[in-house]
């Protein structure tokens, strides 16, 4: 199993600090946050300190492993102004030159409704994947309520219309649980394109969910469960925790053990 923490959890932090962190406690990998003024900020980092970042991470044996855009808004709101493909073209030529092996989005909704949002999103998918393909990074799509990829029919639909390898997904179990998808069958039908696959609890179901610690009190999602589906598909790809504001400040390290100790029960 290879943990990768997604840093919106450590925002306050800097990355070099942040870097340590996660080394020091014993993740595998981090995701940094990819926003205007976030660890990875695309219109002002420069080479020198990319390649600072990367050595850093290398010297302390912690993967680059994707770049999360952050706080930016859905993928399908600007994709008629082509901001949407102008940003994430930038975001994939820096998880290249990171070293990093996707970008993630979140699809969003669209001001003229969910079909047209559709094939505005296929449109410009299509075009980001050929970028892709030529710089060796994936796009990974994420599930979301409320958002134009809700389900994990969703991968299969956008990757049907797409038709590019380059678009694998990242698997976010709770925004299944709270629909009352079965995040254990998305597992199994959509093992050869999951990479990500992220963790965080839920309490209630949609339209009244609210996120807490996996495991917590009133959580809605059956984690032993999850986790066996995983190992029975022979996933290799990165779990990943995800934290709130409202979650404990040491989150990243109680949620390290409790990720550590969940796999160890079921041999994953």
């Amino acid at each position: 199993m290879k943990l990768s923490f997604h840093t919106c959890g450590l925002e306050w932090w800097s990355l070099e600090d942040a870097i340590n962190e996660l080394a020091d406690i014993g993740y595998d990998a981090c995701g940094p946050i990819l926003a205007p003024g976030g660890h990875v900020d695309p219109e002002k980092i420069t080479s020198s300190e990319i390649e600072r970042y990367k050595q850093l991470a290398a010297d302390r044996n912690l993967a680059i492993s994707t770049l999360n855009p952050w706080k930016i808004g859905g993928f399908a709101t600007k994709v008629e102004s082509g901001e949407t493909e102008r940003f994430f073209r930038r975001a994939l030529d820096l998880a290249a030159e990171f070293g990093a092996g996707s970008v993630k989005f979140l699809a969003g909704s669209h001001p003229d409704g969910e079909m047209d949002g559709w094939k505005a999103m296929v449109k410009v998918c299509k075009r980001l994947c050929h970028h892709a393909e030529q710089v060796g990074v994936d796009l990974l799509m994420q599930n979301h309520e409320n958002q134009l990829i809700d389900t994990s029919n969703c991968f299969a639909l956008l990757r049907h219309h797409v038709g590019s390898e380059r678009l694998q997904a990242t698997l976010d179990v709770s925004n299944m649980a709270i629909l009352m998808e079965d995040p254990c069958r998305a597992i199994h039908d959509h093992a050869d394109s999951i990479r990500y696959v992220r963790i965080k609890g839920m309490l209630l179901h949609y339209p009244y969910a609210t996120q807490c610690a996996p495991g917590a009190p009133g959580d809605i999602v059956d984690w032993k469960a999850v986790f066996t589906a995983l190992k029975e598909v022979g996933y290799t790809g990165y779990i990943e925790p995800v934290t709130y504001p409202w979650f404990p400040p040491d989150f990243h390290r109680t949620n390290y053990e409790w990720c550590r100790e969940m796999a160890a029960e079921v041999g994953l």
